[in-house]
Parts: structure tokens; sequence; C-alpha cells
């Protein structure tokens, strides 16, 4: 499964190289330091909500926040029965 650990370090990354930004500028523009988004592309931790949208902001992209029920919700939702 993947995790937002993981989709930060693939999608920040290729987003961040694709518009020309280093980790420093992006940090500047962003509010976010640039070694904690440095973090984020090496896997080392997992980004707050804010903090991603305010990268993905500067870098042209909205964050969409779909809940993900679990199994035992949705097995019980009258829709599903």
């Amino acid at each position: 499964m993947r995790t937002v650990t993981h989709w930060a370090a693939i999608q920040v990354r290729e987003l961040r190289i694709k518009e020309g930004y280093s980790l420093l500028e992006l940090g500047h523009k962003s509010g976010v330091a640039g070694s904690t988004i440095g973090d984020w592309e090496r896997g080392r931790c997992a980004p707050g909500v804010q903090a991603l949208e305010n990268v993905l902001r500067v870098l042209g992209h909205d964050l969409e926040v779909v809940p993900r029920l679990s199994q035992n919700v949705r097995d019980s939702h009258p829709d599903n029965h």
C-alpha cells in the first residue's frame, strides 16, 4: 500500500524538478523548510496536510483529500446491503 510519505517522496520531487525549483527556493516560496521538503522526498518523514498544501500550491497543484473508509465501515453502510 502506498502511503502519504511514499506519494510525497515521488510526486513532490518530480513536480519540484519539473518546475525548476531547488529545495531552498521551494522552501522559501512555500514557507516550508527546504530541508523538510528534502526529508519528504527521501521518505524520512510524512508531510502535514497544511505544509503539503503550501508546497503543492507553489508547484501549481491542489491537494484533494478523500478519506479511505475501513472495510468494516464499508460493509456496514446501508447502500452495501
